[in-house]
């Protein structure tokens, strides 16, 4: 459920800095963070430095998603749930993103329908919550909810409607907020917002607010229109171009303080913004900041008198200083954007940005201060720039600087190859390079090693005349093209096919007559002909249809007269859609190549609107590593790397299973290859006969032959292994190539030398480089963090290291250790960016080291130099095999070791070792993975979970108990009840009033894991002996109670989908805190139905930890509910045992069933029945029926583990037991114990074959005799004192039963009657009193190994002999 995907970006800027051309700017909540949007849509995160006095400035993330659709506007969003603060970003395409401030990860986003023009965010501070208000071209209002985005609100206008130029906030307006905007006719509407609006995370219809007041004022052109509310009043802002005019909102009234002109150094306003109640910053489209200090009478609360009137009013403000980041002669292009605050730390801030990328900033607080004001133009005290990023020591680079000099030639476009591992990539002189893109980033970022020889693997295919515009493989979008094609097109006006393995020109396609600016595959469903073929499009208006197979073209469209905007197919018809700029749509008939209609307008719209996209399908491939070319500002190519774990480590275990099935087949072949030298020695030494020894000669020449086969074709394995099963097959995805493997091994190493914390243990370093064959780095690396919608959040080059330059007098002296330096303090600053990136890149070592330490094929791969895998050769000649596979577990074992450390030093020390810069793991986003289908990302975010839970103490373990507390699921009563349900009392909800905000659906996730985890790890109720007694607490009752609810409310929940993280992580949190849980909990509800969702799909019961294949969702459940169940049993088997005991009861009772024997059935006459304990989706009827196999398989378990237990409820498991089994087996199966071994396990239990009866003795001395031929049960209460041993005569007609506590033996009659049925009351026929001198008192606590050494035997029908502890014996005779 996080919104941050599993892949790790890393990336490669190159030397050109992007443009980032600033339109929009915000301030953040907390003053931490500014955020700038450009036209291109990039959107910019800078971060304070407030280490020393100076102020300093620095841009940290780059967050890409908007595409290229321009950030209309900006706003910070404060988030009152206790999460960090967001950014809301607003673009041409009506996409609304919300950003996490620190780390730029999107959390969600939406996109309206409409013409959207602004977004501002409303803090309701007396309410605890933020909403988003957008508007445009139109004449409504939309008020979103600031977390989930859904529609709360719409306001709209009863009288004279029309589009809405700005509007503000303002509080206490009739105990309500307004919204005060200004429409384009200049008038000013006033809607009241409703204070308690409960948002409930479900699809809501949106409440329609009507205005509750308009003013016709002279508003017309607003620009920016802020307020500013201090106690009871309220200022507005309002700035035109002309003036800038001030209004009382007090109450919702409009009411005209003052109008200030421009001034003469003013051409005219940009916009403007309140420093306080009478100080307001007002600047220039220029960039130049005027800040004005206002006279009384503009102050509402302090002036008397009416309101001004007309347009030549001045407002008697002052100038306090003028601010100009340079003189108005060197300004050029576009109006710049600027925004004021107040920090806690440096007072009034004013930040404006222009078009170059470069944020100015001034501190007002001394120049406020001053007596003295003048208009003299003050410049920036801070300046920065992204250019400033790209200086030295940051060092960016390009996955294409190894291939030649500086200067390198602009890429102009990429296309990443998975199935080679290669990179291709256009240029600006014309040029397609294809490189091994691990190698060449290896050589960039990680230190030279002896492996990097004649690194990297390239090629350079020459041809074009002019810049590269687009590269396709086709093989990438449908498997009939050929994989060893790639195309590309040019400026100049060509198409070309190149072989991708000689790097040669196969092909020129020289159809069009203009630049080639796109290249598409055509549709799978078009006629054969056409299914092998391209559609290219120039900008000379044309398109054109390429045969690969044929290297001809088929089709030229060339008869648009605008730029063409998109193409489209409709394969059936046989049409292909050319929309152009001028919204025309042009259809031809590709078999007939000729043009077919053109249609537009409406008409246009509609046929686009019903013809789906088929031609950007792409073959998927489950590939380590991708890579995207991204324009960042414009025209400069940023490649971006990213590296999948969950495939590296897929790729593993296929590698790993590969090498162990061919292993044994070696290893089978030289055990023959053994027995044939074994045959032949004891041939030679046979004596006798040459004729004796001929059919022995005659057995072993198979031998031979399949021995000397064996030899062949273990060469033969070798060789396939070492280079590989086949050469990039297609057909079959499974093999792996040794350059495929070769390939693997480089990403493996490069993603592990990137993320492993070096320089924090020097040993732990140096057996890194040496034994597991990671690198260190050698310059610093950009990360970055996938999140959803695939934004991406890219750390600039340059963040932090700005310290490092400073203070070097002669840098070509000290180039090389400021290069050192850099390098080691980007190690550092890598864990203090953000808690995200921390948790990803922890989540992805832990994972990927747990998985090369249960893998040592892929470590032993890794640790050689040059990731070649050579497979040590057999000696079928000598018997050292034995030795050299004990050297090689003995290495095996050393490398397992060293990476348990690099294990342990990222899960447990790495805090300790970084100290308070250290940034920890998000629980956000470990709760998010805490129930991956990845098995080796499940157990990585648990292990990092309770680490971070272990590493916080009792005192923070407290503080995030009081914390997402508040935060739970609520609580809802099930639709399932039985009888002895649970009502819910007044403490099982907290009022919404005291819980603050409505938690959002990840919160309430998150809370469940927390708390859940904490019950069931750090309580002193179920604290593992691991746990020191400092470490555990109590949980408080109200919250156990609570957590505990909730965690069975989940389960038991049908409404959403049966198989999701949320159902799967309670099901893992009740069977982990079950001894917490189980007094707040409706046991009979949590069990049945965790066998519900247990026999939703079928398993083995002898193996229900399997992994599930292929991500099953289903099976993924029905595991974790068998393992819960498994837990459950071990932690509280009598509560277990006792509650399926009455549940086969009431079963067997509603079913009206005799054919199986139990102990509490039939019931009494006239006893009602209870209800059946309902699951969640099997009816109760048939339930249980369905779950006899994992009910065996829990009191099987039970019986192994907890046999001490077990013996206190012998009856109730042995109902269970015979419930479980097939009633036509009870029938058939004579001896029972040979069928089912289980009831050998059992004490106190005795089975008669002859008869088919079965005995089980009780702690209350009763004994229950089941009759499994006639389906019946009789109680016997033989003895006052536990039963310790009985057993059946061997004619089954008498049964013995001993009782250690009152000593004594008694011999019942249990067969009467002519034909010997059982007697439906057994009478005692002899009783003695067998052993005296022990009290019952000192006999009632005895252990359960007493059962064991006590027993009963019948050596005749007239003798019984008693055997004790201690090899006593006594024999009774009747």
């Amino acid at each position: 459920m996080s919104s941050i995907q599993m892949v790790v970006p890393i990336v490669f800027w190159g030397g050109k800095v992007p443009s980032h051309e600033i339109t929009r700017i915000c301030k953040s909540g907390d003053s931490g963070t500014i955020a700038t949007g450009c036209k291109t849509g990039e959107l910019c995160l800078w971060t304070f430095n407030k280490e020393n006095d100076n102020l300093e400035l620095q841009p940290q993330h780059l967050l890409l998603g908007s595409g290229d659709s321009e950030i209309l506007s900006l706003c910070f969003v404060k988030n009152w749930t206790g999460d960090r603060n967001r950014v809301a970003s607003l673009t041409t395409k009506g996409t609304v993103h919300l950003w996490d401030a620190k780390d730029g990860t999107c959390v969600k986003y939406i996109t309206l329908p409409g013409n959207h023009t602004h977004i501002k965010a409303m803090d309701r501070s007396r309410h605890s919550e933020t909403l988003l208000v957008c508007w445009g071209q139109y004449p409504d209002v939309f008020i979103l909810d600031s977390s989930s985005l859904q529609t709360l609100f719409v306001l709209r206008s009863s009288h004279t409607p029309n589009w809405l130029q700005q509007l503000c906030f303002v509080p206490n307006v009739e105990h309500r907020d307004a919204v005060v905007a200004a429409t384009m006719e200049g008038d000013a509407k006033l809607w009241l917002v409703p204070s308690n609006k409960v948002v409930v995370y479900q699809d809501l219809h949106p409440e329609v607010l009507y205005e509750d007041r308009s003013v016709t004022l002279n508003l017309i052109s607003a620009l920016t229109m802020t307020s500013f509310s201090s106690g009871r009043h309220s200022s507005v802002l309002v700035v035109i171009e002309e003036a800038w005019q001030l209004y009382d909102a007090t109450g919702g009234q409009m009411k005209l303080l003052a109008i200030h002109p421009c001034e003469k150094i003013i051409s005219c306003w940009g916009g403007g913004d309140f420093l306080s109640m009478d100080t307001v910053a007002v600047w220039s489209k220029e960039g130049t900041v005027v800040i004005y200090k206002l006279s009384t009478r503009c102050i509402p609360g302090h002036y008397h008198g009416n309101s001004v009137e007309g347009s030549g009013s001045t407002s008697g403000a002052k100038i306090m200083c003028v601010l100009q980041p340079r003189p108005l002669n060197t300004i050029t292009g576009p109006s710049c954007c600027c925004c004021v605050f107040n920090d806690i730390h440096y007072g009034p801030l004013v930040v404006q940005g222009d078009h170059t990328g470069r944020l100015y900033m001034w501190k007002l607080l001394e120049l406020l201060q001053q007596k003295e004001h003048s208009s003299t133009p003050i410049p920036a005290h801070v300046s920065q720039s992204l250019a400033d990023s790209w200086s030295y020591p940051a060092m960016p680079c390009a996955l294409t600087d190894p291939l030649g000099k500086p200067p390198y030639p602009d890429i102009t476009c990429g296309l990443y190859l998975p199935l080679f591992g290669r990179l291709v990539c256009g240029r600006s002189d014309g040029t397609i390079t294809s490189v091994s893109a691990a190698q060449a980033a290896t050589l960039l970022l990680l230190q030279h090693r002896k492996f990097t020889k004649g690194w990297p693997q390239h090629c350079i295919m020459t041809g074009h005349n002019g810049r590269v515009n687009h590269l396709l493989f086709p093989y990438a979008h449908r498997p009939v093209f050929d994989a060893q094609f790639i195309l590309s097109g040019g400026e100049d006006f060509t198409v070309r096919m190149w072989d991708i393995y000689t790097g040669s020109l196969v092909h020129t396609f020289s159809a069009h007559s203009g630049a080639v600016t796109d290249i598409v595959v055509c549709p799978e469903d078009m006629s054969p002909r056409f299914q092998t073929c391209v559609c290219s499009v120039a900008d000379d208006h044309s398109v054109a249809i390429l045969s690969i197979s044929e290297k001809k073209c088929l089709l030229l469209a060339a008869s648009h007269a605008s730029p063409i905007v998109s193409i489209h197919w409709r394969p059936a018809e046989d049409f292909l859609l050319v929309n152009c700029a001028d919204g025309r749509l042009y259809v031809w008939q590709v078999e007939a190549c000729a043009l077919d209609r053109c249609i537009e307008g409406s008409w246009a719209q509609a046929v686009l609107g019903n013809t789906p996209d088929v031609s950007k399908k792409q073959v998927t491939d489950d590939s380590p590593l991708r890579i995207h070319s991204m324009r960042v500002g414009g025209d400069t190519l940023t490649q971006v790397m990213l590296f999948d774990p969950q495939s590296v480590m897929r790729q593993l275990s296929r590698l790993h299973d590969l090498e162990e099935q061919l292993r044994a087949q070696e290893q089978s072949k030289a055990n023959a290859f053994r027995s044939y030298l074994s045959a032949k020695r004891q041939y030679n030494v046979v004596a006798g006969p040459r004729q004796a020894q001929q059919p022995m000669l005659k057995m072993q020449r198979q031998p031979v032959q399949q021995a000397s086969g064996s030899i062949q074709e273990n060469e033969k394995t070798r060789e396939k292994l070492s280079k590989g099963i086949a050469s990039h097959r297609r057909d079959e995805d499974d093999d792996l190539s040794a350059d495929r493997t070769k390939q693997l091994i480089s990403i493996v190493r490069l993603l592990l030398s990137c993320l492993h914390a070096w320089n924090l243990d020097t040993d732990l370093d140096k057996t890194c480089t040496t034994q597991l064959g990671l690198v260190k780095p050698a310059r610093p690396v950009s990360y970055g963090l996938l999140s959803r919608g695939s934004c991406l959040s890219l750390v600039l080059p340059g963040w932090g290291l700005h310290k490092v330059a400073m203070g070097s007098t002669d840098q070509c002296d000290e180039k090389k250790s400021i290069q050192l330096n850099a390098i080691q303090m980007a190690h550092q600053l890598r864990w203090q960016l953000s808690q995200s990136l921390t948790t990803q890149h922890l989540l992805t070592v832990v994972s990927t080291t747990n998985t090369l330490m249960n893998q040592s094929f892929g470590a032993r791969l890794l640790a050689e130099e040059g990731g070649t895998h050579h497979l040590t050769s057999t000696s079928f000649s000598s018997d050292d095999s034995d030795e050299e596979d004990q050297v090689k577990v003995v290495l095996d074992n050393a490398v397992r070791a060293a990476w348990s450390q690099v294990a342990a030093l990222h899960c447990v020390m790495l805090p300790e070792k970084l100290g308070s810069s250290f940034r920890p793991p998000h629980l956000p986003v470990l709760a998010g993975r805490y129930l991956d289908k990845c098995l080796e990302i499940r157990e990585a975010a648990q292990a990092l979970l309770q680490s971070e839970l272990r590493r916080v103490g009792v005192g923070g373990r407290k503080g995030l108990v009081t914390y997402w507390s508040s935060k739970l699921p609520p609580l809802t009563q099930p639709r399932r009840s039985r009888g002895d349900i649970l009502a819910r009392t007044d403490d099982d909800e907290v009022d919404a009033s005291k819980r603050g905000a409505v938690a959002t659906p990840q919160q309430q996730y998150t809370a469940l894991i927390i708390l859940g985890l904490i019950g069931a790890e750090f309580s002193k109720a179920g604290a593992s002996r691991r746990h020191s007694v400092t470490e555990v607490e109590t949980m408080d009752d109200s919250i156990a109670r609570q957590t505990a609810r909730a965690l069975q409310n989940v389960l038991l929940e049908t409404k959403p989908s049966l198989h999701t993280n949320l159902r799967r992580s309670a099901i893992d949190l009740i069977g982990r805190g079950f001894h917490l849980w189980e007094k707040y909990l409706n046991v009979p509800l949590v069990i049945v139905g965790l066998l519900d969702l247990a026999i939703q799909h079928p398993l083995v019961m002898k193996s229900p930890s399997i992994e599930p294949v292929g991500g099953d969702s289903a099976k993924l459940t029905s595991i974790l509910a068998r393992k819960a169940l498994i837990t459950m049993m071990m932690a509280q088997p009598s509560i277990m045992i006792s509650t399926l005991a009455k549940e086969v009861s009431t079963h067997l009772a509603h079913s009206h069933t005799t054919h199986h024997p139990h102990s509490s059935f039939p019931l009494q006459i006239g006893a009602q029945l209870p209800p059946a304990t309902a699951g969640i989706v099997t009816p109760p009827n048939k339930l249980l029926a369905d779950a006899r196999a994992d009910m065996f398989f829990l009191i099987d378990a039970a019986i192994d583990k907890c046999m001490q237990k077990v013996t206190l409820q012998l009856v109730e498991v042995v109902d269970i037991l015979l419930f479980c089994i097939d009633t036509d087996q009870l029938k058939k199966e004579k001896y029972l114990l040979d069928a089912y071994p289980v009831f050998n396990k059992l004490p106190i239990l005795s089975y008669c074959a002859k008869t088919r009866c079965m005995a089980v003795g009780a702690q209350s001395g009763r004994v229950a005799i089941y009759d499994l031929k006639h389906f019946r049960c009789h109680i016997l209460n033989a003895h006052s004192y536990p039963i310790t041993a009985l057993n059946f005569s061997d004619d089954g007609k008498m049964l013995g039963t001993y009782a250690y506590g009152d000593s004594k033996i008694s011999i019942w009659l249990l067969v009467s009657g002519l034909f010997g049925g059982m007697s439906s009351s057994p009478k005692c026929v002899q009783s003695w009193l067998a052993i005296s001198g022990s009290s019952p008192s000192q006999t009632s606590n005895s252990s359960s190994a007493l059962y064991f050494t006590t027993s009963l035997e019948w050596l005749s029908s007239k003798t019984i002999l008693l055997r004790l502890p201690g090899a006593v014996e006594c024999k009774y005779s009747l």
